[in-house]
């Protein structure tokens, strides 16, 4: 599992390096850009179902169902900017959800998360007002944080793993 984790985690730091520098590229290419990513999450979704099991992740395997429909539908309309524009802001809406949950669940066990729920309650912001007004300047905005948050996601990992690992030995010492 780890080593799926680390491809995904390493191709998302490339491609938000990569859309950092390279804005305008990846806005050109906006329908095949946030495909290709909805479909490493999706094929990241798949791989975790098939290793633990329906049992374990059984909305998994759906959830990434979906994510390559939208995939697919995304490339349908990529001459449709409004259309590309809205997909992916829903699109971020529901991962952020997903996000927003995983916080929830770490709070719970006494686990920091409060960097990563006001990034995603500011990346939940930014896609309202992508899907309320879906025009260039915000998709060129949009773009930067699509960049940022795939960066973003690979830091919280990391740091959350850490913390998590230095938190769990110190549990262990006390017991």
């Amino acid at each position: 599992m780890k080593f799926v984790k680390i491809i995904k985690y390493s191709i998302y730091l490339i491609a938000g390096i990569l859309i950092l520098i390279f804005h305008n590229f990846f806005l050109e290419y906006i329908a095949y850009t946030i495909s290709f990513v909805m479909l490493l999450d999706a094929i990241g979704d798949i791989i975790e179902w098939i290793k633990k099991g329906i049992a374990k992740e059984g909305t998994k395997f759906f959830e990434a169902l979906v994510l390559i429909v939208l995939a697919i539908v995304m490339i349908l309309v990529k001459d449709n900017l409004s259309s590309c524009l809205v997909i992916w802001a829903v699109w971020m809406i529901l991962s952020e959800g997903k996000e927003i949950t995983n916080c929830v669940q770490r709070l719970i066990r006494r686990r920091p998360a409060f960097i990563n729920i006001l990034e995603s309650l500011f990346v939940i912001t930014m896609s309202v007002i992508l899907i309320v007004n879906p025009n260039e300047h915000h998709a060129n905005i949009h773009i930067y944080i699509l960049g940022i948050e795939l960066i973003c996601d690979v830091l919280f990992y990391l740091i959350d793993s850490k913390i998590d690992k230095y938190l769990d030995e110190k549990e262990l010492e006390n017991k």
